[in-house]
């Protein structure tokens, strides 16, 4: 067995991967704290043990030909393998070690109590939490389990549960006692503040009518966790999740026409269900999502 051609040979299926993600060699290379020369060095090697060109060049870097694309699937095998070393010490049956969950930064704010809740009830188990509007890649284990809003294609994880969000718009009682609460939409667009969501007006059509006819939206934002804060202290009306409003004391729901709901979806990979500490936060999540 030659160990260090198999080392080559792995070095260039990681550098592969890392290089279609980031799109050039320079930035893989930042990413994984070496130089530049070394991550090309390692991929033209692959290049020529597989006898196959594996990136073509671009105006800011490079992209992966069919064939690196196809080269890269047996790098997010090796990946999926790695990670599954690396966890065997914690087996399959014991609560303990890390789970990796993905999600939103909004839904994430609204199991912040239930995670908690989850912690005490399992000390030993390390939650890494990633927040982000993008589906994460199961195949190479960016996640154990994931919430997202867009839903997966059935060749990637495997569906859970699936879940309706009913949002509605909310205001910390500050701003209530200085402006006074809509009386309706026409009240709300001529008369009041707003934080807005950026994305929420590509989700619901009658939001974007409102923001589009309204004389104040004093704050667009990309992140719901600031827009929660923007609302509790008062500087306007923004838009969350119903349950999760009704039970934040700094925040009064707004009851005016407008019904407003997201579909999302609870995933994880396909061997959730051989670990248990991973089923266990399945079903915790499923129950919470249930009544958010």
């Amino acid at each position: 067995m030659d160990i260090n051609k198999h080392i080559a040979t792995l070095r260039g299926l990681l550098y592969l991967n890392n290089t279609i993600k980031t799109g050039s060699y320079t930035k893989t290379a930042e990413k994984t704290f070496t130089k530049q020369s070394n991550v090309s060095v390692a991929i033209h090697k692959l290049e020529k043990e597989t006898g196959m060109k594996l990136f073509s060049n671009a105006s800011h870097g490079v992209v992966p030909t069919e064939e690196g694309l196809a080269i890269d699937e047996y790098a997010q095998r090796l990946l999926a393998l790695l990670y599954d070393v690396q966890n065997y010490s914690t087996k399959a049956h014991s609560i303990s070690g890390k789970i990796k969950l993905w999600t939103t930064d909004g839904i994430g704010t609204c199991l912040i109590q239930h995670l908690v809740d989850f912690h005490h009830q399992y000390p030993d188990v390390n939650l890494d939490v990633i927040c982000s509007n993008e589906m994460p890649n199961f195949s190479t284990r960016e996640a154990d389990i994931a919430i997202v809003y867009s839903k997966p294609k059935p060749s990637e994880p495997v569906i859970f549960n699936e879940f309706m969000i009913k949002f509605g718009l909310f205001a910390s009682p500050e701003y209530i006692s200085r402006y006074g609460i809509p009386k309706n939409l026409d009240d709300l667009k001529r008369n009041h503040y707003i934080c807005d969501r950026k994305e929420y007006t590509a989700i619901w059509p009658e939001w974007k009518e409102i923001i589009d006819h309204s004389e104040h939206v004093v704050a667009q934002i990309n992140s719901s966790n600031l827009l929660i804060q923007f609302n509790k202290e008062g500087l306007g009306i923004g838009v969350h999740p119903i349950n999760y409003g009704k039970i934040e004391k700094d925040l009064i729901p707004i009851d005016i026409d407008l019904h407003l709901e997201h579909r999302c979806w609870l995933v994880s990979h396909y061997d959730a269900k051989k670990t248990e500490k991973i089923q266990i936060l399945l079903n915790h999540i499923q129950q919470v999502m249930s009544r958010l």
